[in-house]
């Protein structure tokens, strides 16, 4: 395997070198890991390591440019592509067999192929794209390229230039994803919390990118206007207010302690659940300062077309977040769900489009995909399977 080793360090060079950054990536032929990307292939009874491609997470980065770039690549595939070419020289060269090689080619065949099935999947604050560690595997098991963005301003993914966290930043950022990745009319979009949010606004923008939608935990814009004239809900809402107010201080109170806020966040959204493993890898995303305020900063952006964005860079963006979307979408809602009370979403299926659909999981709260996750997969599985 030493041979095999040497082939991914070069590979992993060469990706790199076409300036490939930060997401967590799975592919039909492979499991997602959270330093490398290794695509297995079973041999006879042996799960073997084929084809080590990347040491860095695989995806373009989301910068203030929105993804549009890849330090002068204008196409992610054509690097990949460039990248799978060379290591099957590199492993010949290093002397495989021609039944080792045979297996290689066997390998990145179906990965090439594996490229153009594409499941975009976003998150939300206090989250990170790890939260889609159960959900990865089950789409690269079922044949699909699942891709989980840290989304903007989400170490390690760049703080934005720009400085806009608006829904129609967010929506640029999924839709210019979806383009370099070389994604089709087949792909499906999965998003939770501010996830959702986006997912809705970026398949009303670009239609013909998306054919279905999973959201979870929010429910569709319409809604609105009955979550904000909710005094209970208002009381959940709380930390809204809280980071839109400018004396507040709140990269300070969230910062204190170790991040004790997004401790206490967590356990009011999702009651009983342990998320202390998980906490860690996200609180990691928003040490240093500058993340934090970006996180932040997603609340701090006016919403709707007087927004940020709504007036400039993002404008279509933003009046499309306030649309609806017209692909057939599955809504989930957990039905402990402590950021969002179940009871306020009873009427969400109501403003989906036809042949959509919505369940309410039991047992579960805001992080229902990490609390509850064999549910959950089985739910989106046969949704984007469809």
């Amino acid at each position: 395997m030493r041979w095999l080793v040497r082939c991914a360090e070069a590979a992993g060079d060469l990706l790199r070198g076409a300036g490939f950054g930060y997401c967590l990536w799975s592919s039909s032929v492979g499991g997602m890991g959270m330093t490398r990307i290794n695509i297995f292939r079973s041999l006879e009874n042996n799960v073997t390591a084929v084809l080590p491609i990347a040491r860095e997470y695989c995806c373009a980065e989301i910068d203030g440019e929105g993804c549009r770039r890849i330090n002068n690549f204008s196409d992610s595939n054509a690097a990949l592509h460039t990248a799978i070419s060379a290591l099957e020289t590199a492993c010949k060269n290093e002397g495989a067999t021609d039944s080792r090689l045979a297996e290689i080619k066997a390998a990145t065949r179906k990965l090439r192929d594996s490229i153009a099935s594409l499941r975009e999947l976003c998150s939300e604050l206090p989250d990170a794209a790890s939260t889609w560690r159960h959900l990865l595997p089950e789409l690269a098991a079922a044949g699909f390229h699942a891709v989980a963005p840290f989304m903007r301003g989400y170490a390690p993914t760049a703080v934005p230039r720009d400085g806009n966290y608006s829904v129609g930043a967010l929506v640029a950022d999924a839709v210019a994803l979806h383009e370099v990745m070389g994604g089709d009319e087949q792909a499906v979009l999965i998003g939770s919390d501010w996830g959702a949010e986006t997912a809705y606004g970026a398949a009303a923008f670009a239609p013909g990118r998306w054919r279905r939608l999973v959201a979870l935990g929010v429910p569709p814009f319409a809604l609105d206007s009955v979550l904000f004239c909710d005094y209970r809900q208002l009381r959940r809402f709380f930390y809204l207010f809280f980071f839109r107010d400018p004396a507040a201080q709140a990269e300070a109170v969230v910062a204190a302690d170790g991040m004790a806020f997004v401790d206490h966040l967590w356990r009011d959204w999702s009651p009983g659940y342990d998320a202390a493993g998980h906490l860690a890898e996200v609180k990691e995303c928003l040490r240093d300062p500058a993340n934090l305020s970006a996180a932040i900063g997603y609340y701090r952006a006016p919403a709707g077309p007087s927004g940020t964005g709504g007036a400039g860079r993002y404008a279509a963006e933003d009046r499309a977040a306030l649309l609806p979307a017209g692909q057939p979408t599955l809504y989930l809602h957990g039905s402990a769900d402590g950021c969002i009370g179940v009871e306020l979403v009873a009427a969400a299926e109501q403003h989906l489009s036809a042949g959509s659909r919505m369940v309410i999981v039991p047992d579960a709260g805001h992080f229902l995909h990490l609390e509850r996750p064999g549910e959950v997969n089985r739910l989106i599985l046969g949704w984007v399977a469809w």
